[in-house]
């Protein structure tokens, strides 16, 4: 798996640990089909193999195995002081985020078009 990462989002995985665990999450409702979602959380995960470690610089990722390897994963660090995280994603448009899990946004079939 390709990962890009800036600077700051390196310094604030070093602030951490070293060490990103990225991850899906499903997210099930009651009315609508269930959704997988991409989350990261600081830390090694509890266990180690179902995840590839990705040796980054002094940084130590694991990305779970069924994430698909071939795309790049793009990890970029948002918000300020006390509420920064890192945001991520793939070449798809999936996001996800440290510390906050975001919800998809609703998936259009390819014969409507958001307005």
């Amino acid at each position: 798996m390709n990962i890009e990462i800036d600077a700051g989002s390196k310094e604030w995985i070093e602030s951490k640990g070293n060490q990103l665990t990225v991850k899906t999450l499903e997210v099930k409702a009651c009315c609508a089909p269930g959704v997988q979602e991409l989350v990261a959380v600081p830390g090694k995960p509890k266990t180690l193999n179902n995840y590839h470690e990705i040796l980054i610089d002094n940084l130590s990722i694991y990305v779970q195995k069924n994430i698909r390897s071939k795309e790049k994963l793009i990890l970029k660090l948002s918000g300020f002081s006390i509420l920064k995280s890192i945001s991520a994603k793939l070449n798809k448009n999936e996001r996800l985020f440290v510390k906050n899990v975001l919800l998809p946004l609703i998936m259009l079939p390819k014969t409507l078009k958001a307005v």
